[in-house]
Parts: C-alpha cells; structure tokens; sequence
C-alpha cells in the first residue's frame, strides 16, 4: 500500500491529524510530493530501459550511444538521488515530530483490552483471545526492532541512516508498549511459528535491498490496515491505542521505504533485482501461512472465516504485487 494512497483511509488521516497537529499535515504533504516526484523520475528511467532507455544506434557489427542521452540519463540518476534525499529528511522530521512515550498513553485509566462478559470462563476465553493478539503484535515488533537495527548499519545515504536511526527508536517504542500490554493482559501465549520464518528470512538475506523491500514496503505496508481493524474492534482500550499509533508510525516507515528502495533499485545491478524478486517468491508462501495461521485461542474460528480469509490472501497478493510495480520489480505470486 503506497503512502501516497492512504488518504483513501480516512482513519489514518484522522488520527494522524489528531496526533501531530492539523499545521503538520502540510509536513506530510510535502514529504509525500517529494516521495512520488522520485517515484515519477524513477518511472521514466524504466520506461526507457524497458523500451530506448538510449539512442542505441546499430554502426556496422557495433552500438553507439548517442552522448546526449548518456548525459540525460546522469542528470536524471542525479535527480533521483537528489528528490531521494529530500523525501528522506522530510521522513526523519516526520518521524521526529510524531515520535512519542509509551508513559503518554492512558494506563490505568482504561481497560488495557476489552473486558469480558458473562461467566467467569467467558470472560478468561476472551481474554486469552485478546492475549493472542497482543502476543503476535509483540513478536512482530521484537522482530522489527532488530531488523531496523540492522538498516541503520547497512543503509550508506547519510539521510537515509538519520532516518534508520528514529526508525530504530519507533521499533524499539513499540516493542516495549506490546511488552507492558502484555503484563497487564496476564503474559504471553503461542507465537507465530511462520512469523518466525519470516525473521528469519528478512535477517539473513545479502543486500539491504531485500531487506528494505520485505520489512518497509512488504510487510509495514501490509499490515497497516490490520492495526486500523483491531483499534476498531477494541474502542476505549490501550491495544486501540497502541494500534493507532502504529498505523502512524508504520505508515512513516513504510513511505520511507519505499522512497529509499526505489533510490537503491535505481542504481543497482539487474542481478540485484532478480535478488529481490527471487526473495519474493521464498517470502509470499510463508506470508500466507502466516495469515492462515491461528493460535490456539484463535483456532475456533478457522472454518467459520475461511471464505474471508481466501479473500484477505488474494487481496494481499494483488497488494505485493502493486507495491513491487511501484519500485520496478516484475513479479508473478501463485498459491
């Protein structure tokens, strides 16, 4: 999911006004314009390679390149690194103005998940439930953290490192929030053996490329909307909360993302991307695992939702695929 589509969500520009000011949507305005101006420059340099990215001329048994066109085509990887370099710094100040406490938000004062009803073993059945949730969120984001970690030592664009280093404290937020809900909800459960393959995946691949493309644009991109699901099935909650925030958060990352891969896709080897593209088919069957997957808890309602969740894996798929579009990558998902 582009940043530049979330206006389509009308809860993500509401909270993100509600949190940061009306005054600083102008901030994330001008971060988005800079982001697609890259995207459109990034868009032309592969329409030419796809098609003339030069004046190939055929001379006898040989090729020239027409010099004006190598020159175009220095001035315009200039460019993109130029808007690239922009985005990233209008991303940090983004990042740096929304960042927050985990001691601003209400505990204490409301219930830390919805409280339920009815019989005793009623209410602990739905509390495990909410437990489970808390419990994925809290693995998702320990993996995060180290991930994030791990850019800020890879990335070589010094804006893209000062971005890598508020990212590093976003995860690290967030991870200690989902560790404090987790001590009020009564602990932890079953993790996700599938999003352990995922981490495992993302942590190990060879170029900051793969890793870029799997945690920013893949994965943060994917999850957003989630956040916005559970915030509205838990109103008046710190889970609601935490998940607002976060759809924040992640959206910056996500738009950061995908503003710096495109910059890294740009002036990378056709090797490179067949790299990133291989890695996306090892990623997309563990990804559908781990959307069909249930904890215990959770496992009662696999059959009851298994029409919906058939439709949350193609809608994720055509996603995936959008998304690697965007950064230039030609991909074919099956399942």
């Amino acid at each position: 999911m582009a940043l530049s589509n979330y206006e389509s969500v009308g809860a993500f520009w509401v909270a993100l006004t509600a949190l940061i000011g009306e005054s600083d949507i102008v901030s994330v305005q001008r971060a988005l314009q800079s982001w697609a101006a890259a995207r459109g420059a990034h868009t032309a340099e592969m329409t030419r390679k796809r098609g003339h990215s030069v004046a190939i001329e055929a001379t006898d048994n040989a090729f020239a390149v027409a010099p004006e066109e190598v020159e175009a085509a220095r001035i315009d990887a200039g460019n993109i690194s130029a808007k690239t370099a922009e985005g990233m710094k209008r991303f940090y100040g983004l990042a740096k103005r929304q960042a927050w406490d985990v001691r601003q938000l209400s505990w204490g004062k409301i219930p830390g998940v919805p409280e339920g009803r009815g019989s005793a073993e009623k209410q602990e059945r739905r509390l495990a439930m909410w437990r489970s949730v808390v419990t994925q969120q809290l693995q998702a984001d320990m993996i995060a953290a180290q991930l994030s970690v791990q850019l800020l030592a890879d990335a070589s664009d010094a804006e893209a490192k000062l971005y890598y280093s508020t990212m590093a404290q976003d995860e690290a937020r967030h991870f200690e929030a989902w560790l404090q809900l987790s001590d009020t909800v009564g602990g932890t459960c079953e993790p996700d053996p599938f999003l352990e393959k995922l981490s495992k995946l993302a942590m190990e691949v060879d170029t900051i490329e793969e890793k870029i493309w799997l945690l920013q644009v893949a994965y943060e991109g994917l999850v957003i909307p989630r956040f916005h699901q559970i915030a509205n099935a838990a109103p008046g909650t710190i889970l609601a909360e935490i998940c607002t925030r976060l759809a924040i958060d992640d959206g910056i990352h996500h738009g950061a993302g995908v503003c710096y891969e495109k910059l890294l896709l740009n002036r990378s080897t056709q090797k490179t991307k067949r790299m990133v593209e291989k890695v996306t088919l090892s990623m997309w069957p563990m990804f559908v695992e781990h959307l069909l997957w249930r904890p215990r808890e959770r496992a009662w309602a696999s059959t009851a939702m298994h029409a919906r969740d058939q439709q949350l894996v193609e809608s994720h798929r055509l996603e995936v695929l959008k998304m690697g579009s965007d950064v230039g990558l030609d991909l074919d998902l099956r399942y």
